[in-house]
């Protein structure tokens, strides 16, 4: 490997004399370091024909953390309650709830009925966890609705943010 400084650039080249570094590409900065944790809600929805169905779905951002307007990306790890530290790039499908209609043969029946997404978000100096749960509970056949809740849970990051420059 060979090491090359020209015009300001820095970059690496393999035995072959193809670049594997170079400082013109842009690179991750980070100015701030963002950890804690956030109490997520718990969420039910029972179905109603008579209900509007707008009812039956959440979408919240929620502000983390201030950070410089220059931000625009978080990168790290978080977890849920006391399970296993996962990637935090993304959306992270926290809960998923299957079901069907009451009485029928569920072999052939099961749907997803509910779901929480969370996603992090960068945006105007401020670092945000938008959360959208949507349920979707099934008639019960008999003119009453079934119930799906998702359960509330507790959300730990540790994220760096900043932008690619």
């Amino acid at each position: 490997m060979t090491l090359i400084y020209e015009n300001g650039r820095q970059y690496i080249t393999n035995a072959a004399g193809q670049i594997v570094f170079d400082t013109d590409e842009r690179m991750f900065t980070a100015p701030v370091f963002s950890q804690g944790s956030i109490g997520l809600p718990s969420f039910s929805y029972k179905y109603n024909a008579d209900r509007p169905r707008s009812d039956s779905y959440r979408d919240a951002n929620t502000l983390l953390a201030a950070v410089p307007a220059s931000c625009n990306v978080a990168i790290g790890m978080m977890r849920i309650d006391s399970g296993a530290w996962v990637v935090a790039n993304g959306t992270h499908l926290d809960q998923f709830k299957f079901g069907g209609p009451t009485g029928v043969n569920m072999t052939y029946w099961w749907y997803v009925r509910g779901i929480r997404a969370l996603t992090f978000l960068v945006s105007g100096g401020g670092l945000y966890l938008n959360e959208r749960t949507i349920l979707c509970p099934a008639t019960d056949g008999v003119g009453g609705g079934q119930t799906y809740s998702i359960s509330g849970s507790t959300l730990y990051w540790r994220l760096y943010v900043g932008t690619f420059n």
